[in-house]
């Protein structure tokens, strides 16, 4: 039996895909179990933006001699006394939480005989008593594919805004967990990978991760399934050990391969399935998620989006829109009413070999378009300012409306332009991912691999 961990819909696709090839080749490795439903533990509840949790940090942000809450003047004790009761609250309801979930998760290796553990990512506290029931039982694990392994810079934004992860508000857990905060030069401060309160709670628990901030969460028990080279070599420099890797590709890497040989096919179904205009591109917009990450609130969040809209309907193109699956569409009607797009409603996996042009913000979905060899502007108007997107060829960031209209017009007009992006993505795109249709392969080779040299070694300690 396979655990699958599999906390949000992004996830299900891939590794039911992976289940499903296991199942039909490997049928020796037993049936597969999927839990999300253990009622996760949120690192920052949303009770956790209280009143007193804004007020600290929004004194803090205009009033640097306060550097700590113990500074702060009298007349403003009452939030600090609100903040600090609102932490020990929460490193107790954590704390129950996570012993909840390790009691359940050790019942399910034992009860379903589990052989291994795969996660979609190992970051979230959620996932810490399910590491630590598979390290007491011996099982192998692993981390799948499934997204791109996020990197520290883009891990910094929602943790800038939040002073629960402020390390200059709790001295005292940053001389003992030192691995667990980084730099941010943007705030010029050091923030926590776990709120603090999760950080107590975790030391309470029992087991804490010896390097949060990089998957795998720096358990040597724990193997890391990577896309391709570049992010193997960038997770190396991260701090993961080269046995801990493993390069296999992505499972929706099989579909944009296939649908990538069947570019002109693919084209023809999308026009004549929208009704749209055959003598103009087609432009794909993957809509950023700055609202659902907690970078925007609401109103800036759709003010951002109708900056983009508008721009894309100055010109003669077909738009057509994918909505991440953590999205709402009932929010986003306002875009097929006011702008003349279209919100797809396949996956965008399913219609982006046919693009012309691909918009997207900070996304792995980049990549996908670096391998179907799509031209991508990457809109940063917010100034996120990711560094590791930058290297990409034939990707070309903007950081406001008139770059993006120009960046657009030239890789629509100025056809020498056009191929040489292209181009370049094409001598690049090996470094992406084995680009060859087999991703999938690869995955339930390494799952098999794991479960059979962990046979190995339990039948070896029989014998002694």
């Amino acid at each position: 039996m396979v655990l699958f961990v599999v906390p949000h819909p992004t996830g299900i696709a891939g590794s039911t895909a992976i289940a499903e090839y296991l199942k039909k080749h490997y049928q020796h490795i037993g049936g597969f179990l999927y839990k999300n439903s253990f009622g996760e533990i949120s690192e920052v509840r949303r009770e956790g933006h209280t009143k007193a949790s804004r007020q600290i940090g929004k004194l803090l942000r205009s009033l640097k001699r306060y550097t700590t809450i113990g500074n702060l003047p009298y007349s403003l004790k009452k939030y600090a006394v609100s903040f600090q009761w609102y932490q020990r609250k929460q490193q107790k309801q954590t704390f129950l939480e996570l012993e909840k979930r390790y009691r359940k998760v050790q019942g399910l290796l034992e009860k379903y005989h589990v052989r291994l553990i795969a996660f979609y990512g190992t970051r979230g506290i959620s996932n810490v008593p399910v590491i630590k029931a598979g390290i007491e039982k011996s099982i192998p694990m692993v981390v799948l594919p499934l997204a791109e392994h996020a990197t520290v810079e883009t891990l910094l934004p929602p943790r800038r805004v939040n002073p629960l992860y402020w390390v200059e508000l709790f001295p005292e857990l940053a001389q003992e967990f030192r691995n667990f905060m980084v730099y941010d030069p943007q705030t010029n401060r050091h923030v926590f990978f776990y709120p603090a309160f999760a950080i107590q709670a975790l030391k309470e628990f029992g087991l804490i991760p010896p390097k949060p901030w990089i998957q795998g969460s720096g358990f040597s028990q724990i193997k890391v399934m990577v896309g391709g080279q570049e992010e193997y070599n960038r997770l190396l420099k991260e701090g993961l050990e080269t046995d801990n890797l493993v390069i296999t590709g992505r499972p929706e890497h099989d579909k944009l391969f296939h649908l990538f040989q069947q570019k002109s096919e693919l084209k023809s179904s999308i026009y004549q399935r929208y009704g749209f205009k055959m003598d103009s591109p087609l432009i794909v917009v993957a809509l950023p998620q700055l609202w659902e990450h907690g970078v925007l609130d609401w109103g800036a969040h759709k003010e951002h989006i109708q900056e983009l809209m508008q721009v894309l309907r100055s010109l003669e193109v077909n738009i057509l829109i994918s909505l991440h699956p953590k999205m709402d569409a009932k929010n986003y009607t306002f875009i097929e009413d006011s702008y003349q797009a279209v919100i797809a409603q396949e996956r965008l996996f399913d219609i982006l070999p046919a693009a012309d042009v691909f918009v997207s913000s900070y996304s792995s979905t980049v990549q996908w378009a670096m391998l179907c060899e799509v031209p991508t502007i990457v809109e940063d108007f917010v100034g996120l300012r990711y560094s590791v997107f930058e290297r990409y060829p034939g990707v070309k960031i903007v950081r406001n409306s008139q770059e993006f209209a120009q960046a657009l017009r030239k890789v629509l007009q100025d056809a020498e332009h056009r191929r040489k992006l292209i181009a370049d993505m094409r001598r690049f795109k090996s470094q992406i991912a084995p680009f060859d249709g087999k991703a999938l392969h690869r995955i339930a080779e390494s799952i098999v691999v794991e479960v059979e040299r962990n046979r190995r070694r339990n039948e070896n300690a029989q014998t002694f």
